[in-house]
């Protein structure tokens, strides 16, 4: 939630103080994840419709380089990505070595949310309806 302290006992200066030291720091690592170019980062928002996931991103993420960080959104699946496993569009997203990607939206969603419902017949090929948004 947008202006919460939480932790800081309503005391909105020191709340704000350490999101910008916490950002100095998170820019510092990425910076190291991408020299050393032996790691890969990444981060998974679960969340409803409207939950706050973009601006999550935009209030942590501000201070990164662009550069070596990169959101995947995963909305209703195309017919390339229909036509293969329900993962393979997943794997193409994953961050390569020195990156940083943040899947907003993940992948279990349609795994977890179809199956449990009952959405697809079980042993079609693809879990994800195309007429369904998730």
């Amino acid at each position: 939630m947008l202006g919460d302290t939480s932790g800081f006992d309503g005391n909105e200066q020191d709340a704000a103080e350490e999101s910008r030291r916490l950002a100095k720091k998170l820019e510092q690592l990425q910076g190291m994840l991408y020299a050393e170019h032996k790691h890969k980062v990444l981060i998974i928002l679960q969340a409803m419709d409207t939950g706050g996931k973009d601006g999550t991103i935009r209030r942590v993420f501000e201070g990164v380089n662009p550069q070596t960080v990169r959101v995947a959104r995963f909305g209703i699946p195309t017919p390339d990505e229909l036509d293969h496993d329900f993962l393979w569009r997943v794997h193409k997203q994953v961050p390569g070595t020195g990156e940083m990607v943040i899947f907003n939206r993940s992948h279990y969603e349609g795994v977890l949310v179809v199956r449990v419902h009952e959405l697809v017949p079980e042993g079609s090929g693809n879990p994800l309806p195309t007429d369904q948004q998730f």
